[in-house]
């Protein structure tokens, strides 16, 4: 095994992991080895089980929240569906493709404010960064979309009727005030206030009270730049109370959509809204459980997994292909270049069956044999039938995988090496919140022998006294995941590869370890199976959990003081069995949801 090339760069990518500057650590004692006096090293701080919820605290919402750039894609597509038609929608939005390209990703590991430090975004939804590059790819995107609709007449009619292009200049005012009242207001999320009104008809509009195709594109430009349109502005419904603001029934419709489908409210939402139902406990209710009926909900679920698990921004596992030892690694399954992308779309079908067609427990998602492998390529690294939609899931071999973390999507790496210290990480930092410090300054990385399997290398990597407060604690947990390697097929024996892909030895597979899900939990486990089941039973999970989809549903991080009453109802309600689908009702039903922070 060529250590300097698959082993140094996955300790340095566990190392920047640490080091970022994300949380702070703890410090634990550990005796030197040789009888030596204990040392002060930083060791992982656990994570608490439940919360305190203090009902005088006043959470704090934050600033105004951007769309993200896959919010902002949707939106676009919603709004020029809900204004024109479905078909005309997809053309404008076929011929602005170049324009939303460039228009730049939210950056998930970009760090953002969490008390007094910061932590990982890991969703795009908390990416609030508003650089040059984001402001010049509104205005180029708006101005594009507006040229789009406004240049083809068939466009333009389906967008403001007949009297777009009828020449007949006598209805030309009545054909803009319609425009602004449809097109805006939909943009906008809410009816216009006089002023908006007056200013996008009188001041925006370039040709006074005649219809021109290029008038029209740039009015349209203004409202698709406008901050009603990319960020989410609620001004409240009314004086504070107790603290708290009540939102308009738009802007609660608007909280509710972009929180359960990613995008902006239906017809029948807005309607809603318009008639005040959302005021009412019954008329909410309806709602919510309209929305969750709706596929676009279980989109959103499946997106949230898969970047609290982060496995949206792999590389390509076909990278290594034409190398010897990747080629003789991969042995008689080449991966091509959509294989990752078929491991993401078998977790997105384990998320939406799980959640929504079984109404599964947070606890099935750790545990289920279900699995939806569509290609042959990724049956063959689960051992089973390829899946059809419509069909029954297929049942993963019982003690070979169950849930999330066996899943190959979780596993997957392009290397050779399944890195069980990365692993480790993941699952300790994000799947139960422990916080890990960053590692010793100047710390000297071990020299390894090439002929040591993974959880060997891994040991001696990280054997040195400094390290092991944290490492005892993390690559337990990557141990028990090491009967997969690194493309997630399962394995009993780890195969050593030179740089000619020759085979130069063969480790048994160990994957037993102490995993230390709690602290002092002298609990063993031999293999990612028994881990995933005392994960699931562990009672951290759950508190883990609920951390993660507040940060998803309000976009920004928990503060554990201001917070512990929403943190806890979730955590209670979880641990309490109820489904995924039930908390997700529960939250967009929350207090929380329907009221902002006092204040202008």
């Amino acid at each position: 095994m060529d250590v300097e090339r698959w082993w140094r760069p996955a300790l340095v990518g566990a190392t920047a992991v640490l080091s970022g500057g994300l949380l702070g650590g703890c410090v634990g004692a550990l005796t030197e080895p040789g009888g030596g006096a204990d040392v002060e090293v930083p060791g992982p701080r656990e994570a608490a089980e439940t919360f305190t919820c203090d009902e005088a605290a006043q959470p704090d919402d934050g600033p105004l929240r951007r769309l993200s750039a896959v919010e902002h894609r949707r939106t676009l597509h919603d709004l020029l569906a809900l204004t024109t038609d479905d078909a005309t929608a997809r053309a404008v939005l076929a011929d602005v493709d170049d324009a939303l390209t460039r228009l730049p990703a939210d950056a998930r590991s970009e760090p953002v404010p969490a008390g007094a430090g910061a932590v990982e975004a890991r969703y795009g939804r908390l990416v609030q960064t508003v650089s040059q590059a984001r402001v010049d790819g509104h205005y180029e995107l708006a101005l594009a979309v507006g040229g789009a609709l406004a240049s083809d007449p068939t466009r333009l009619e389906a967008l403001m009727g007949r009297c777009a292009t009828d020449a007949d200049p006598a209805n030309d005012a009545a054909c803009l005030d319609g425009l602004v009242d449809s097109f805006a207001s939909a943009a906008f999320r809410a009816p216009l206030d006089p002023d908006e009104r007056a200013f996008l008809r009188d001041e925006a509009y370039i040709d006074g009270d005649v219809v021109s195709p290029e008038g029209v594109g740039e009015l349209i430009a203004v409202v698709l730049m406008s901050p009603r349109f990319l960020y989410r502005v609620e001004l409240g419904a009314g004086p504070p109370d107790a603290g708290r603001v009540a939102l308009s029934d738009h802007e609660l419709a608007t909280r509710l959509s972009y929180q359960l489908w990613g995008t902006m409210p239906d017809a029948e939402l807005f309607a809603a809204a318009e008639a005040g139902e959302l005021s009412t406990a019954a008329g909410l209710e309806v709602q919510v459980d309209r929305m969750l009926d709706d596929p676009r909900a279980e989109e959103v679920m499946a997106g949230f997994v898969e970047e609290w698990l982060g496995v949206a921004e792999l590389e390509p596992l076909d990278t290594g292909v034409g190398s010897p030892r990747f080629d003789a690694f991969f042995g008689g399954l080449v991966p091509d270049a959509t294989l990752h992308e078929d491991m993401r779309r078998e977790l997105a079908d384990f998320t939406v069956h799980t959640v929504f067609a079984a109404e599964g427990t947070l606890g099935d998602l750790f545990t289920s044999t279900a699995a939806f492998p569509r290609t042959d390529g990724l049956a063959s690294i689960y051992g089973v039938p390829r899946w059809e939609p419509g069909q029954a899931p297929v049942a993963l071999p019982a003690r070979e995988r169950a849930g999330l973390l066996t899943r190959a999507a979780t596993l997957a790496v392009p290397s050779v090496s399944p890195h069980p210290i990365l692993r480790g990480v993941e699952v300790r930092r994000y799947v139960i919140c422990d916080e890990l410090p960053p590692p010793p300054p100047d710390l000297e990385i071990p020299d390894v022998d090439g002929a040591m399997g993974s959880r060997e290398t891994a040991e001696v990597l990280t054997s040195p006294a400094a390290c092991q407060a944290c490492h005892r604690d993390i690559n337990a947990l990557g141990y028990a995941l090491s009967h997969y390697d690194a493309l997630g097929r399962y394995i009993t024996t780890e195969r050593l590869l030179d740089e000619d892909g020759a085979l130069v030895g063969e480790v048994a597979i160990d994957a037993s370890s102490r995993p230390a899900i709690g602290r002092g939990d002298d609990e063993t486990v031999s293999d990612g199976v028994e881990l995933s089941a005392l994960l699931a039973t562990s009672g951290k999970v759950e508190a883990c959990f609920a951390r993660h989809y507040f940060r998803f549903t309000h976009r920004r991080v928990e503060d554990l003081d201001r917070d512990g009453c929403a943190l806890e109802r979730m955590r209670e309600a979880l641990a309490g069995g109820a489904s995924v689908r039930e908390l997700m009702r529960e939250v967009a039903l929350s207090p929380e949801l329907r009221t902002r922070a006092g204040g202008e």
